[in-house]
């Protein structure tokens, strides 16, 4: 067992304040998702987070006949409830609650409610490799 402690989730998330509300179409989400290069983006109503849609959800909605990516919104492609930590909670809780609900990304909230980053399975497995390589 390591002797420090687990460094706080905030060390290791990738940082992001990108967000998409709820009433945005697929293809808007899409189209954020690529010019930013990222794959999961969290979903506000009213500037609260009520869920979070990844690419593979947009492209598994999307294969449903009759899907009108302009007209179909987040909404309908979005996970809820989502799983949200705090900047401070320890790697080794949030990864613990990862795998037993297999869940692929934690949303991190600052003190303000509002979202600061993502834990992902990639952050994950790039912690996994650093401790070995140190």
């Amino acid at each position: 067992p390591m002797s420090k402690p687990a460094p706080a989730i905030s060390t290791v998330m990738t940082p992001s304040a990108l967000t998409v509300d709820q009433s945005a179409s697929l293809n808007e989400a899409h189209q954020m998702m690529r010019k930013h290069g990222i794959r999961h983006l969290p979903v506000l109503s009213n500037n609260e987070v009520i869920g979070i849609v990844s690419a593979r959800d947009l492209l598994l909605i999307e294969s449903f006949p009759g899907v009108d990516r302009d007209q179909m919104r987040v909404r309908v492609a979005m996970s809820s409830p989502v799983y949200t930590v705090r900047e401070g909670d320890p790697i080794n809780q949030v990864a613990a609650k990862m795998s037993e609900d297999k869940l692929g990304s934690a949303l991190v909230i600052d003190a303000s409610g509002a979202v600061s980053g993502i834990f992902t399975v990639t952050d994950a497995l790039k912690v996994l490799a650093q401790v070995w390589n140190d």
